[in-house]
């Protein structure tokens, strides 16, 4: 079987968790199919989704052809009507209208836009959709009206190496990009407040910085924490072992988001021994909820004061995290993926 993927071209440090998706599932069945890549500059997506990529695609002779994302499919299913897939990590777009982190035009036009391409030219005449989420899913059938017969739930995984180095903690973490959906303006607020109910407590860790994106709208962080400069550390992005490092630097994690598809940061959290820490209100597909400790947002600090001062708790607390994160492999992701790109290519 020979497999064309359309995916982005870019660092996972900078695209975050659907470049951190595309090249880990690629990675893999390169080891079990032939594979053809088109990559996909991130600027101007929109634009070379109808211009290139059809050029690209039209010279490869594959029996399935899978889009990583639903902005890269705007041709495709008109022009491989037999095999396309598409992965759809979420509508967000279309619940731009609820949410102020989006930027006015988004917010205006977002639903409109989702339902004219993603719904009606891509999700409605690919023959397969492969979702991360139950959450997904249920969007999918319940707003687009799409047969649930032709999507496939897929979890994604995590990376073995993504695991407990037996560092010391030392930090109270927040590791995700700056935008306003990320919310680190509440990681500050919940270590505000734990400052006023503990002396001296962990250092805050801020890293991730901007991404260039004219959807959302970005805090500024110097601002945020203005007269608590001497307790915070903030820095940029960082690359995989970076990360690691610091997730096994961690006591907790904070992952205050009010919407994620998935949330791999949760589960390579949970994966390297700290305790991730998400909102009760927060939109989170409930499948990667679980690995977390959520709760009220005002309920944060005074539950990372308890965690701080009853080590026991904090041990039993973090090992059942780590338990839960374990149902979450790319061996088992890769394998459900070429299960669908078989079905497809009998159609």
């Amino acid at each position: 079987m020979r497999i064309c993927y359309i995916t982005l071209k870019g660092e996972i440090k900078v695209l975050g968790g659907i470049q951190r998706y595309a090249e880990e599932v690629i990675s893999r069945i390169k080891d079990i199919c032939d594979v053809d890549v088109v990559r996909v500059k991130p600027k101007l997506k929109h634009m070379r989704a109808i211009t290139e990529v059809p050029l690209k695609v039209l010279m490869k002779k594959c029996d399935v052809y899978h889009a990583t994302i639903p902005t890269l499919a705007l041709t495709l299913p008109l022009i491989k009507r037999r095999n396309t897939i598409v992965t759809f990590h979420d509508i967000t777009p279309f619940f731009a209208y609820r949410y102020k982190f989006f930027k006015p035009h988004v917010r205006l036009l977002g639903k409109f836009y989702v339902k004219l391409f993603w719904k009606d030219i891509i999700a409605e005449r690919s023959k397969a959709i492969i979702v991360p989420s139950s959450q997904t899913k249920e969007d999918l059938v319940n707003i687009f009206g799409i047969d649930e017969d032709k999507i496939f739930v897929i979890p994604h995984g995590v990376s073995d190496k993504f695991r407990d180095l037996g560092l010391d903690r030392k930090y109270i973490t927040f590791c995700a990009n700056f935008s306003k959906r990320k919310r680190v303006d509440i990681a500050v607020k919940v270590y505000k407040e734990l400052l006023k109910i503990m002396d001296n407590p962990p250092k805050l860790v801020l890293a991730g910085g901007s991404f260039k994106s004219v959807h959302q709208g970005f805090f500024n962080v110097r601002e945020l924490i203005r007269g608590i400069e001497d307790h915070v550390i903030v820095l940029p992005s960082l690359g995989d072992e970076e990360l690691i490092k610091l997730y096994n630097q961690s006591i907790v994690y904070l992952f205050p988001s009010d919407y994620e598809s998935f949330g791999f940061p949760i589960i390579e959290a949970a994966r390297c021994g700290t305790i991730p820490i998400v909102r009760e209100e927060a939109k989170i597909t409930r499948e990667v909820k679980e690995v977390a400790l959520v709760a009220k947002t005002d309920e944060i600090p005074y539950i990372i004061y308890e965690l701080l001062n009853d080590k026991r708790k904090w041990e039993k607390i973090r090992k059942k995290c780590y338990e839960k994160s374990l149902k979450f492999r790319w061996e088992d992701s890769v394998r459900k993926h070429l299960e669908v790109y078989e079905l497809v290519a009998k159609r």
